[in-house]
């Protein structure tokens, strides 16, 4: 349950299902059902921390979509966050580049480093699209 927005309406068995999807992508990808077992909410900075414990020798990367890159300097913790894990960002709005690379930029003084997915609209593994299409969790 992230703490800035209300718990999603799509069960936590579905969203680690979908999560799990991705497994395939790379030998060495672990999906955590950490946040799930351990229930409340949810801060990123105490995500990356068992993460850590869990695996001291991995590179992390946090996933996001490019809306919580220009909010990201509002999260708990943030600066620690940044020296946790390279941040993955996905585009979700179309012509976006210039503000992603500008909030990226203003990350970098505090260890920020930057990844940009240049995935299409909607793009998704076999698997994880079939999840979507079983459970109905897209275009509700």
């Amino acid at each position: 349950t992230p703490p800035h927005k209300a718990a999603s309406a799509t069960p936590a068995r579905w969203r680690l299902e979908m999560c799990r999807c991705f497994l395939p992508l790379h030998e060495n990808l672990v999906v955590s059902d950490w946040e799930i077992k351990r229930a409340g909410k949810s801060y990123t900075v105490d995500t990356l921390a068992m993460l850590r414990r869990e695996y001291p020798d991995a590179e992390l990367f946090l996933c996001m979509g490019s809306d919580m890159l220009t909010s990201f300097t509002e999260w708990r913790d943030w600066q620690t966050i940044l020296k946790s894990a390279a941040l993955v960002v996905q585009s979700r709005t179309e012509g976006d580049d210039p503000e992603l690379q500008a909030a990226a930029r203003a990350l970098e003084p505090y260890g920020g480093r930057g990844i940009f997915s240049r995935l299409p609209d909607g793009a998704l593994p076999p698997l994880a699209a079939e999840a979507a299409r079983r459970h109905h969790l897209y275009g509700r």
